[in-house]
């Protein structure tokens, strides 16, 4: 044992789903931030509303994953590629609704629920990690490389992002580790 603890020369695997799935998220809290600006006006209030929406989805999703098992996560992944298919034909502001308040509520259901369903997904994985560290290591590399693949979006416009959040989630999901087995 080395001073902190690790056995020397202990190989650690690396999580391709845990860097998938930071890429992914990091990708779907930026789109969220520049769709709500393009519907409110580009404000710090804007901006910090929306970071705030994101962080209470992912507390939800997280509080959600601590009470109920999620035993589906394709289905969950599969919930989650449709909700960005839905946000990808429907971008925010095409649907001209009369009421300020109930075009604010529709716009952030539409986008804020693929944010709890990437909490769920998210949540369930790292309760089942074999190593957090690794695992969470993995998911900071991928939400650094999900914001520098923001800037794809100056190129390819900003729908092309939720194309891009769905190939990241459909590695995770590819590469999502099986179920511990029940001894």
């Amino acid at each position: 044992l080395s001073v902190f603890g690790v056995v020397r020369g202990a190989v650690r695997k690396w999580s391709w789903e845990f860097f998938f799935l930071g890429a992914g998220f990091m990708l779907l809290e930026t789109k969220s931030i520049t769709q709500f600006a393009l519907l409110w006006g580009s404000t710090w209030v804007v901006a910090s509303l929306t970071i705030a929406s994101v962080l209470v989805m992912a507390l939800v999703a997280n509080w959600t994953v601590a009470r109920v098992e999620i035993r589906r996560p394709r289905l969950v992944g599969a919930v989650l590629l449709g909700l960005l298919a839905v946000n990808y034909v429907v971008p925010v502001g095409t649907i001209a609704i009369a009421s300020r308040l109930v075009e604010s509520v529709v716009y952030s259901l539409l986008v804020f629920s693929p944010i709890f369903c990437a909490g769920l997904l998210f949540g369930s994985s790292i309760k089942r990690s074999p190593d957090v560290t690794i695992d969470y290591g993995a998911n900071l590399l991928g939400a650094m490389v999900g914001g520098v693949a923001e800037y794809l979006s100056l190129l390819m416009g900003f729908q092309f992002l939720l194309i891009l959040v769905g190939v990241f989630y459909i590695g995770a999901l590819a590469t999502r580790r099986p179920a511990p087995a029940l001894s």
